[in-house]
């Protein structure tokens, strides 16, 4: 099956990403998005690579596009927040964390995520005041 293709390319962007192939890496992770468009482990991988790249507003949208078809994606909300504070938008991170945490109130499980984004939003927090304290 074509869809099978997407996680060998998915897989194989995590191994040349691992290797330093930095843009044969991205290929890899485009492949496996054109063999399956909703794939948010790969978004969320290209994210990552792109970020690693210095390409930060693109690893933002990979963020986005991984947690649009899994608006419960932990590992991709927390990678956005940590470009946004790393990008010095502390704020931002928690703003965007904090509406989606409100949103998976409704919908949550046992066993959520929600341990995971309070504890991120807590570094941001943490990270954000440490910040503006050494920048006054």
């Amino acid at each position: 099956r074509q869809e099978d293709y997407a996680d060998a390319y998915n897989n194989l962007g995590i191994t040349l990403a691992e290797f330093g192939e930095l843009e044969a890496a991205e290929e890899a992770y485009l492949d496996a998005l054109s063999h399956r468009g909703e794939f948010p482990e790969a978004q969320n991988n290209l994210g990552n690579l792109l970020y690693r790249m210095g390409r930060v507003d693109e690893a933002l949208a990979a963020y986005d596009a991984a947690t649009t078809p899994r608006p419960g994606y932990a590992e991709a909300d927390s990678n956005r927040g940590d470009a946004f504070v790393n990008q010095g938008k502390g704020d931002e991170a928690w703003r965007r964390m904090a509406r989606r945490s409100r949103r998976r109130r409704t919908g949550a499980t046992p066993g959520s995520n929600s341990v995971i984004h309070c504890s991120r939003m807590t570094s941001w927090s943490a990270h954000c005041r440490r910040s503006s304290a050494i920048s006054i």
